[in-house]
């Protein structure tokens, strides 16, 4: 048997603060960090993006002006000489639609103008929820790796120590060869975290168009991974008729009424029933199975932030009172290296699990707001 030396309690010593690239900055700086906000703004602003929906725009305008448009007159000029007569003749000319046939067409072309100014909503819309997906899927990663860094820097604090006394024979050499062990597992840990963070980072980086969140205080991601709940069930089933993409289909189902109605006219049979059924069955069914999809999504998000808060509470606050009993036994003499590291481990798996559960109900909430329309703007 041998004696375990009293330990100094762990410090987070000058390096480690870049182990974390900085993470634990002071909270005066998080607001020169960027927000949720700020990343969609970026990213909707993006002159590649906004100009193509105003592309998509102009062209449907431009379409529904042709189609108001009057045909142009006509001017003949004819001129016939026999012998020594000869006859001028000229002709202006200009088409009438007696039929309705233009003022139909033109219809058509204005409820296109809506359909694509609903699809560049929903093009929004989807560029919302990639952002904010990508946003706070950073968050999540700088949160790991702060938790990976404090776990490596726990072993700062130790490591010289039994190393030490290693040396001196005064505890077992396989103390010494365990904790060089679970060091280099640390290290390679906080490396892996990292890649996984500066990849993220990245994708990020290409949707808002410039480099953000770097490992300076100020360029980091700052925010609540956790969402809040959603909204009740009746508010948000009041929000799908108001979903641009449906907006779109009923626009381009009109559009089509119209046009059917500018194709028949000079027949004698008008039937214009086709599009309004269609309209109907598939506006109906769609709506159907878009409010299922709301319920499921609504219980999913509810249930996974209440696991998450009665996770980090039950499981991740108490893990620091359990560090701190193990660190007190082992310095004691009252318990092992390896129950120590054991306690290390578990501080460390009970907060990667809590934001695993926050990151899952992040997902299912922006996947909500997508079907409703509802992103922060």
């Amino acid at each position: 048997m041998y004696r375990t030396p009293y330990l100094p309690k762990p410090r987070l010593p000058a390096i480690s603060l870049a182990l974390v690239l900085g993470l634990c900055a002071p909270a005066v700086l998080a607001d020169l960090g960027l927000n949720e906000s700020e990343a969609l703004r970026l990213a909707l602003a993006r002159p590649a993006f906004s100009d193509w929906l105003r592309g998509r725009a102009g062209e449907a305008e431009a379409d529904a002006l042709a189609a108001g448009i009057w045909a142009n007159p006509s001017l003949e000029l004819a001129r016939d000489k026999t012998g020594a007569s000869r006859e001028t003749s000229w002709q202006l000319a200009q088409p009438f639609d007696l039929s309705g046939r233009r003022g139909l067409r033109e219809d058509a072309a204005r409820h296109r103008v809506r359909a694509v100014e609903s699809d560049n909503l929903t093009h929004r819309n989807e560029l919302a929820a990639n952002v904010r997906r990508s946003f706070h899927d950073v968050l999540r990663q700088q949160e790991t790796l702060r938790a990976v860094g404090d776990w490596a820097a726990r072993f700062v604090g130790i490591v010289g120590v039994v190393d030490k006394l290693a040396r001196a024979g005064e505890v077992a050499g396989y103390d010494r060869r365990r904790m060089v062990r679970e060091q280099r597992s640390a290290e390679a840990k906080l490396a892996e975290t990292r890649a996984d963070l500066e990849r993220s980072r990245a994708r990020l980086t290409a949707l808002i168009g410039r480099e953000c969140c770097g490992s300076e205080a100020g360029n980091r991601v700052v925010g609540r991974l956790p969402p809040t709940a959603p909204p009740p069930l009746p508010t948000l089933q009041a929000r799908l008729a108001e979903r641009p993409d449906l907006a779109a289909l009923a626009a381009r189902a009109e559009a089509f009424q119209a046009d059917n109605a500018a194709a028949q006219r000079n027949l004698p049979d008008v039937t214009i029933g086709i599009g309004s059924k269609r309209l109907d069955d598939s506006g109906g069914g769609g709506s159907t199975i878009a409010e299922g999809e709301l319920a499921g999504l609504h219980r999913q998000v509810t249930q996974l932030i209440a696991a998450a808060e009665r996770y980090r509470a039950d499981a991740v606050a108490p893990s620091a009172d359990l560090v701190r009993i193990a660190e007190t036994a082992y310095r004691a003499g009252e318990s092992t290296l390896l129950e120590l590291l054991d306690a290390y481990k578990g501080a460390l798996e009970a907060e990667t699990t809590a934001l695993a559960l926050e990151w899952k109900a992040r997902e299912a909430h922006i996947e909500l707001d997508q079907l409703t329309g509802s992103h922060p703007q």
